[in-house]
Formats: C-alpha cells, sequence, structure tokens
C-alpha cells in the first residue's frame, strides 16, 4: 500500500498478510525497485492523485445511508489501482497475473492490453450483536482498514475472468476486473449488469468522470466475516 495512506492514519500500524499469515507493527514500507525517474515522477504522481482521493473522499467514513457523488479521472484511477496490484502481486511467487499492465501503468501505452472494468462499492458500518455490546465493544464498528485481495466471481462470470482485485480503503472498495481474451462487449455488459445488481456495485465509465451512489454494498462486519472465509480475499458470490 501507498505510505500517504499509513501517514494520513497515525492509528494505522498494524500490517496483516493473510496469504503468508504474517502481522507486521510500523508503517507501510515504500517500494523502491524502480529507477528514478518512474519512481520519483511517474508513479509519484499516479500517488499525489490518489492522495488527493484520500483527502476528499477515503478519509470520510461513510454512515449507514450512503449519498455522496465520487468523482473521478477513469485513467489514471485504474493506473493506480493496477499499481497497487502489482506491488502486492510481486510479494508473491511469479509469474504475475498484472505484469501486462505495467506499460499502462507507467503511462507508455494509453490503453491497457486487454479489457477491464473498475466498480465501486461502499462498506457501511456494522452494527455489533449485543451480546458483543454487553461485553464492551462499540455499537458499530466502521470500515477502519485498508486492504488488497482477490474477489472470486461465480458462474457465468467465473469462466470469462482473467482475473478481479480488490482495493478497499475505508468506506470505498474499488474492484479491477480484467476480461479473458476473446470475451465481446455485449457479453462483458450482461455480466457487469448482472454483478452490480446482485452486488449493489457501481461501474465506473471511461467516458464518465463522476457517479452518484446511495446505496452500500454491504456493513464492514459482512466484509470482515467474507474476507476471513479464504486467505487471500472473498469467496465465490454469486453472478
Amino acid at each position: 500500500m501507498p505510505l500517504f495512506l499509513s501517514r494520513n492514519r497515525p492509528a494505522y500500524r498494524t500490517v496483516l498478510d493473510h496469504g503468508r499469515r504474517l502481522v507486521r507493527k510500523g508503517i507501510v514500507a515504500p517500494v523502491r525497485d524502480v529507477c528514478e525517474d518512474c519512481n520519483g515522477v511517474t508513479l509519484s504522481g499516479l500517488d499525489a492523485y490518489a492522495a488527493g482521493l484520500d483527502r476528499a473522499y477515503f478519509t470520510c467514513i461513510i454512515g449507514l445511508f450512503p449519498d455522496i457523488e465520487f468523482q473521478y479521472d477513469y485513467k489514471l484511477l485504474l493506473r493506480w489501482l493496477l499499481k497497487i496490484s502489482y506491488n502486492d502481486d510481486r510479494t508473491r511467487p511469479a509469474p504475475y497475473e498484472t505484469k501486462p499492465f505495467v506499460p499502462f501503468i507507467l503511462g507508455h501505452e494509453p490503453e491497457p492490453p486487454i479489457a477491464t472494468t473498475v466498480l465501486l462499492g461502499l462498506i457501511t458500518p456494522g452494527v455489533t450483536p449485543r451480546e458483543q455490546q454487553a461485553k464492551g465493544f462499540p455499537k458499530t464498528m466502521e470500515p477502519e482498514s485498508c486492504g488488497i485481495g482477490y474477489l472470486w466471481y461465480d458462474q457465468p462470470a467465473k469462466d470469462d475472468l482473467a482475473f478481479s482485485r480488490f482495493v478497499q480503503i475505508n468506506s470505498y472498495l474499488f474492484d479491477v476486473i480484467a476480461w479473458r481474451a476473446g470475451v465481446s462487449r455485449p457479453v462483458r455488459r450482461r455480466h457487469v449488469a448482472k454483478i452490480c445488481q446482485i452486488h449493489r456495485l457501481f461501474e465506473l465509465r471511461p467516458a464518465d468522470n463522476d457517479v452518484a451512489i446511495t446505496a452500500g454494498m454491504m456493513d464492514y462486519l459482512t466484509f470482515q466475516a467474507r474476507f476471513f472465509e479464504r486467505t487471500a480475499g472473498y469467496r465465490d458470490i454469486r453472478t
């Protein structure tokens, strides 16, 4: 995760690596394995854009009944989300699913190498069960965490996906879907429409620059339960 997330959140000092069952304390360690121009110009520019989104949106916890207008630059946001996913990939053995996107991430190519879709969902506070409240737990659990992982979709979309990766920052959950070669646009549109309908996700369209969201996709307790059912992301969810 980028360093600005830790700097903007002094209380966030525990890193959980579910895939390797590791716990680290302290701020996020920066990645410094690219050339000075890429790191100091191209990639820092992406992080600067995301840091602006963080200040404008992500640091604000969404309430039980969300009503927001999220403004975005589609390509900058997609490149940043793919950058985060690629950094996460490199903590594991090769091959990396996101490696073909590196020229696009760096701005050397104007478009992704394969068709992609970006979805956005909002995580609302979770109401704590009464028995836990009796033990001293707060009445509500707010989504104060950041994470990266996999989101597995079930059939009929499953066989048409190259991968699906999510980046979660507090109340905001972005899902980047990469489609297999040969999946036609009408088929992709049907899958996306059904996924959004079932899971209250909203598509961020390349031709637009804002989206109105008036419903949450799930509460924080449900999000935690689904995340921990598998070691590195969500269980299969139906499409």
